[in-house]
């Protein structure tokens, strides 16, 4: 009997996975549905750090880089908007600390400012 249970829990389990599998003919009314709504609204993307050595004439957000986020990327991906961040990692709690680390802060700002 609990074989039996075993047996027919396993040929059901089998027939709701096979039922709910990815390759249903309303996938491709769920991916226009999909693609609809992403035409439609404001991509954006969040946070993405920058490096200054990516504000130069021959390497810069304008090319395809390896890194995450670039204008090539963002116009294949029909990203809208990316907020690039001006990420400074924590050094010494001190006062030349914080004066080292204001200057990172402000040489990425004017490298954004730069480029707008």
């Amino acid at each position: 009997m609990i074989a039996g249970l075993t047996a027919s829990s396993v040929g059901l389990l089998l027939q709701i996975t096979v039922g709910t599998s990815p390759a249903q003919p309303n996938d491709a009314v769920l991916i226009a549905k999909a693609k609809g709504i992403h035409d439609r609204v404001i991509k954006l993307d969040t946070h993405n750090d920058i490096d200054p050595a990516n504000f130069t004439a021959d390497c810069n957000y304008a090319m395809r880089l390896t890194t995450q986020v670039n204008l090539p990327k963002m116009v294949e991906g029909d990203m809208d908007v990316s907020f690039m961040i001006a990420y400074v990692g924590q050094g010494p709690l001190t006062p030349e600390g914080f004066d080292d680390a204001y200057r990172q802060v402000v040489a990425k700002f004017e490298l954004i400012l730069f480029c707008v």
